[in-house]
């Protein structure tokens, strides 16, 4: 019989633009996480979880070793963007 977890330990990398970050130094959480399981055919639902734990401390932020170059996509980012530029019309 299949069912879900309700525990396990799992990482994951986590990318946000400087400008949405403090410019002085500050510890960072995450807050409010929700997860969701999406469907893997026709018909089947989504499900959703919350956490038991409330937040989690990313660490200590520092402004001054952030890379605040303009994004450049790579060359599978620059495909997609082109095909739904054409797709657009």
């Amino acid at each position: 019989m299949g069912g879900a977890s309700t525990s396990g330990r799992q990482s994951m990398w986590l990318k946000a633009h400087h400008s949405v970050l403090p410019s002085q130094p500050e510890t960072l959480f995450i807050n409010h996480v929700v997860l969701e399981r999406m469907s893997s055919y026709p018909g089947d639902l989504a499900t959703y979880g919350t956490s038991a734990q409330a937040r989690w401390p990313l660490g200590q932020l520092q402004p001054s070793l952030l890379d605040t170059q303009p994004y450049q996509p790579d060359a599978n980012e620059q495909r997609q963007l082109e095909f739904l530029r054409r797709w657009a019309g």
